[in-house]
C-alpha cells in the first residue's frame, strides 16, 4: 500500500502513524467517515444556500384605493358589418354551362373558373353541371 500512496503524492509522514493507513489519509484529507445512518442523512441534506424560511413579504401602494362601484356599460351598443359582397345564387336551367353563366353575370365568358372555384364542393367537373343545381355566384372579380 505504501508505494501506491507514494505514487499519489501523499507526504511520507502520513504513512508513519499508529492509526491504520486509510484512517490517517482520511484525516489528513478532511474526509469524515460516517458512523451512522443519521449522519449520512444529515450530510446529504446540507446545502450552502441561505435560509429564507423566516422571510415575510408584503405590498404597499401610494395610489388611492380603487372605487368599489362597477363600471356602467348599459348604454353600450354594438354593430357588425362586412365589407364583403354577398354572393348571388343561380339555379341551373336546361342548356346552361359555366361559360354562359359567367357571360350573364360578369359580361365575360372567361370568368367561368371563378364560378367553378366557388362551387367545388358540389362540382367535380366544370362540364357536368346539372339542371336544378343551385350555384353560388361570387361578386365580380
Amino acid at each position: 500500500m505504501r508505494p501506491s500512496v507514494r505514487r499519489l503524492g501523499f507526504p511520507r509522514a502520513w504513512l508513519n502513524t499508529s492509526v491504520p493507513h486509510s484512517q490517517a489519509v482520511n484525516r489528513r484529507l478532511g474526509i469524515k467517515v460516517l458512523s451512522s445512518e443519521t449522519e449520512m442523512r444529515t450530510i446529504g441534506d446540507e446545502t450552502n444556500k441561505p435560509d429564507f424560511s423566516d422571510v415575510q413579504g408584503g405590498v404597499q401602494s401610494t395610489a388611492p384605493d380603487a372605487p368599489t362601484a362597477k363600471a356602467d356599460f348599459s348604454n353600450v351598443q354594438s354593430q357588425v358589418s362586412s365589407t364583403a359582397d354577398e354572393a348571388t345564387s343561380y339555379t341551373v336551367a336546361a342548356g346552361d354551362n359555366l361559360t354562359a353563366i359567367a357571360k350573364h353575370f360578369y359580361g365575360n365568358a372567361n370568368q367561368w373558373k371563378t364560378i367553378f372555384d366557388a362551387n367545388r364542393h358540389q362540382l367535380a367537373d366544370p362540364d357536368r353541371i346539372k339542371v336544378g343545381q343551385i350555384l353560388k355566384i361570387p361578386s365580380k372579380p
